[in-house]
């Protein structure tokens, strides 16, 4: 695939949402489509490679991105699992709510939401700069992920529009509940970010050091209940 048809089909998908996926076509190229994910995928693991290089205390919120090069073929691996998956569950709702069900179709509209990867991975860094700033900014990217939901819904799998309602506020619900009562995980991940973040005027080591055992801690509690 051309850079240019992936930078013109991303400015569709997000400027004009609507048109997009209404005039997205029924069996578009499978090939095409992988390499849509793909290609998102790799965008968004090199702009975490690329934090992954900056002063760990900074990005410890993000300790999993530590992972280095790594990260690089991790990503484009995860983007295509959750291309698949997601177009399995959504083709299961398409059946509940009599929606087309046209596979490749449901393939194609689910990469394009992918769009959405290098942003999030690009937001990341306002979390460095300012805590509140970047959950401010996150919650406006997942405001618009809802709104691609709904026209996706609406246009391309051509569910009733009380259906497409119904998914976005689920969706919403969801992520409301999460963020008001986390898993106890999550509020020990958190907790790396209080300790290590550079306001603590701690150095380099003596951050990234904290982080490590309290990750450390994290993986000894979950080892000795899985026994």
């Amino acid at each position: 695939m051309e850079l240019k048809k992936l930078i013109d089909i991303s400015k569709q998908v997000i400027v004009s949402p609507k048109q997009y996926f209404s005039a997205l076509k029924e069996n578009p190229s499978r090939k095409e489509t992988i390499m849509i994910s793909v290609l998102y995928g790799l965008v968004a693991g090199i702009i975490n490679f690329i934090y992954s290089l900056l002063p760990a205390e900074a990005f410890a919120r993000f300790i999993e991105i530590q992972a280095g090069f790594l990260t690089i073929i991790l990503t484009p691996l995860i983007a295509l699992l959750s291309l698949y998956l997601g177009s399995i569950f959504i083709l299961l709702l398409s059946f509940l709510l009599k929606g087309k069900r046209d596979f490749l179709m449901i393939l194609r509209m689910v990469a394009s939401f992918q769009v959405m990867m290098p942003i999030y991975s690009f937001l990341r860094i306002t979390y460095a700069l300012d805590g509140s700033l970047g959950m401010i900014l996150e919650m406006m990217a997942f405001l618009y992920v809802l709104w691609l939901v709904y026209n996706a819904f609406l246009y391309t799998v051509g569910v009733k529009k009380i259906g497409a309602i119904i998914i976005v506020a689920i969706i919403g619900i969801f992520k409301i509940t999460s963020a008001l009562f986390p898993p106890e995980e999550t509020a020990d991940y958190i907790m790396i970010d209080r300790l290590t973040l550079p306001k603590q005027k701690d150095s380099k080591e003596e951050g990234f050091q904290k982080a490590k055992e309290i990750y450390k801690g994290i993986l000894d509690k979950y080892s000795e209940e899985s026994r």
